[in-house]
């Protein structure tokens, strides 16, 4: 049976390179064209308290972002990752940004673990 590939290896690895905390592909990832990538990155610059100037900008640049998807933009990801790092208060009343600020990106930590198990099982 063949593979349905939804994300080719390569852009799957970089994915995992940002769950894992490698700043380069999550500044990668806040660049990227493709909302999968920018969440991802968000979230993760937010979860590893990336605060570098590169990383900021990449992230107040994504706050004008107006794509969404399944409730989830990456500006609300944005949003919530600067408050997070301590950059700017969130002060607006998205449901979807005062959502993740109340629960820290909590939900994304499976991830996390799952590709530190991986990495630790290739090792």
């Amino acid at each position: 049976m063949e593979r349905n590939i939804l994300i080719s290896d390569e852009n799957q690895n970089k994915i995992e390179l940002m769950r894992l905390g490698d700043r380069t592909a999550i500044l990668w990832g806040l660049q990227c064209y493709g909302l999968h990538f920018r969440t991802n990155a968000a979230v993760c610059a937010a979860l590893y308290k990336l605060k570098d100037d590169e990383i900021i900008e990449a992230l107040k640049r994504l706050k004008s972002e107006n794509y969404t998807s399944i409730g989830t933009s990456a500006s609300g990801c944005a949003y919530a990752a600067l408050d997070m790092l301590g950059v700017d208060k969130y002060v607006g009343n998205s449901r979807e940004v005062k959502n993740y600020l109340e629960n820290k990106f909590e939900f994304y930590k499976d991830f996390i673990t799952k590709a530190q198990a991986s990495r630790k099982n290739n090792i």
